[in-house]
């Protein structure tokens, strides 16, 4: 009976398994270089092993595992290896000043004294003759030129090649963005169409005048506001972001699950109250989210929720059962398969494990508390065990790259989100009221002010408690493996005794 349980667990967990696997794979292959035809056999070897093996299930999976831990190598090999015609060849060739048509790929943003864009290439002009090209090219523009998402263009300027060293440079080359172009006053641009029905582009005007109504709030509720609904950091003093990161906090101001059921939380009241059938309700909150998915930039930890809450979401409309690992799994998946090296950004490790444990770590945890009496106190456990486990899972990545432990983040996340989600409220009503009763939004937005001014004076005193924060240097690479490493010996402390156990009893029988 217990062989038949761990099949079934096995076979409903095989997505997150499988996951595992092919971020493996994509480890593997960034530390060692092996040759392209050598995985691509491997990878097709273990696959006619896993479907002539077929009728063996538990073979056949393990050989599937293997097929995908090759895929993730392929993935990174691929993504590595640009395209015959790619930019980045021109420019090792001696292109210098270049004409480069294409299309916006991102919406141009204000950078110094000019703005920055990415542009994608399709074609490059030489000796006065346009020639097919491909790849995408870091612009940074200084004319005014007036630029926006999915134009397709002609610019001219000076092309310089990426090289993969520094962080910034690193982070460039691991989005497949090998050249950067500096397009000067005099230099010309043309644009050759304009995309007004490109849904991204709409989706961000929509972003841009979301903006403008929040500029109409007082700092620093309308830099709080646009990181917390829009993704848009650029208005949040650092001094309030460094009161955040040593409370344990930061998370807050970066758009991630917390947000997203608020979100949904929010537009299913409002579809309940316009009596639409269930089924409908659940499509058109999918298609919402993803809308504002593009709006907020679709950032890994925003897709990753998404992909979650969407995966939910459907599984109520095919009556599905519904498998909280396998809808991460998928996430990072869908993330990882476009942008493998996303895998060493610290926001996405940071964004997953931070999940995942709240899943594993909060379920061990409630088993040893006694059952709250009424629901204030259940919230009250609920939010302190949520807390506990998710600074326990991230303390050694934070701690690895940023140098600091804030144990009292356990303490000031339950308070810190409980604000943060009145905050939030407050202010898609007062975007609300902004189109449909002024008066009433200004009434909002004096609310969302003082909330704002209480939640950064609560968090400043967390931050003043002798406990707070400390820095520290001594968690290498190592040790956080090494840490990892006994988190799941303990939270599996009892199956692998229980397996002892099994296996010395059947050597005292077999003796």
């Amino acid at each position: 009976m217990e062989l038949n349980k761990s099949k079934i667990s096995f076979s409903k967990s095989f997505l997150a398994i499988g996951c595992s696997s092919f971020v493996l794979g994509i480890v593997f292959a960034y530390f060692v270089s092996l040759p392209l035809a050598f995985v691509y056999l491997s990878a097709t070897v273990f696959l006619f092993l896993a479907l002539f093996l077929k009728n063996r299930q538990r073979l056949s999976i393990y050989f599937i595992l293997i097929v995908l831990f090759f895929v993730g190598m392929v993935r990174v090999y691929s993504f590595n290896t640009p395209q015959a015609d790619d930019i980045s060849y021109f420019v090792k060739l001696g292109a210098k000043r270049v004409t480069l048509r294409g299309q916006v790929v991102s919406q141009p943003e204000k950078r110094f004294s000019g703005k920055s864009f990415l542009f994608r290439v399709n074609s490059i002009k030489l000796q006065d003759i346009f020639h097919p090209a491909s790849g995408l090219v870091l612009a940074q523009s200084y004319n005014n030129k007036n630029l926006e998402f999915a134009d397709n263009a002609e610019v001219e300027g000076k092309i310089i090649l990426i090289e993969d060293k520094g962080f910034f440079a690193k982070k460039l080359v691991r989005q497949n963005i090998r050249a950067r172009i500096i397009i000067g006053k005099h230099d010309e641009t043309i644009v050759t169409e304009k995309n007004y029905l490109n849904i991204v582009r709409i989706c961000l005007l929509v972003r841009d005048r979301l903006r403008e109504k929040l500029d109409i709030l007082a700092q620093p509720a309308r830099g709080f506001l646009k990181a917390v609904l829009l993704a848009d950091k650029t208005e949040i003093d650092e001094e309030i972001v460094a009161v955040f990161r040593y409370t344990g906090t930061s998370h807050i101001l970066a758009i991630s699950g917390l947000h997203i059921s608020i979100i949904i939380f929010m537009v299913l009241i409002f579809l309940k109250a316009l009596q639409i059938k269930r089924w409908l309700r659940v499509i058109i909150l999918i298609i919402f989210l993803v809308l504002y998915t593009i709006i907020t930039g679709a950032r890994p930890s925003i897709i990753r929720a998404v992909i979650m809450a969407s995966v939910f979401l459907f599984s109520f409309i095919v009556g599905r059962q519904y498998n909280i690992y396998n809808s991460l799994a998928l996430a990072a998946l869908s993330i990882l398969f476009f942008q493998p090296y996303q895998i060493f950004d610290v926001g996405f490790q940071l964004s997953f494990i931070s999940v995942l444990s709240i899943i594993v770590l909060t379920s061990k945890f409630l088993t040893y508390l006694p059952r709250p009496k009424n629901n204030f106190g259940l919230y009250l456990v609920l939010s302190f065990v949520a807390s506990f486990s998710a600074w326990i899972g991230t303390l050694p990545l934070i701690a690895y790259y940023f140098g600091i432990i804030a144990p009292v983040g356990i303490f000031a996340n339950a308070v810190v989100i409980f604000l943060t989600t009145i905050i939030m409220w407050s202010g898609f009503v007062f975007l609300l009221f902004s189109y449909l009763c002024y008066p009433l939004a200004q009434l909002v937005a004096f609310t969302i002010e003082f909330m704002v001014e209480l939640l950064i004076y609560i968090t400043a005193w967390f931050s003043k408690w002798s406990f707070a924060f400390f820095y520290t240097h001594i968690f290498t690479l190592r040790i956080v493996f090494i840490y990892y490493i006994v988190l799941f010996l303990f939270l599996n402390i009892k199956r692998i005794k229980s397996s002892l156990r099994n296996f010395y009893h059947q050597r005292c029988v077999s003796n």
